[in-house]
């Protein structure tokens, strides 16, 4: 991690962008707002929705497509070693693989 401090909750966007550019993918720079009603430790999987719509949007920014266990993988990367937080994978995979009913 490089550069000034970030709020807490900047770092999921941040780490998908450091995890993308890590797996060979170009980022292009963005302006994004995001918004949530969730409290913090909730146990709703917040930040890996936030995660996922990150994924997304550069994805679709990019031009190219990533699996959903690939986005699940790549969040997980992200939230392990940029965020600094030991998540398993569940979370990720629910938002990434989570369609419809």
């Amino acid at each position: 991690m490089e550069g000034a401090p970030l709020p807490e909750w900047a770092y999921y966007p941040a780490g998908i962008a450091w995890t993308l550019t890590k797996a060979g993918f170009s980022t292009l720079s963005i302006d994004a707002v995001f918004a949530s009603d969730v409290p913090r430790g909730a146990g709703l999987s917040s930040s890996a929705s936030v995660e996922m719509a990150f994924i997304v949007a550069w994805s679709a920014l990019g031009g190219w497509i990533l699996p959903p266990m690939q986005r699940a993988l790549l969040g997980q990367k992200a939230e392990n070693n940029y965020v600094g937080v030991n998540c398993g994978i569940m979370d990720q995979f629910a938002s990434a693989c989570g369609v419809a009913d």
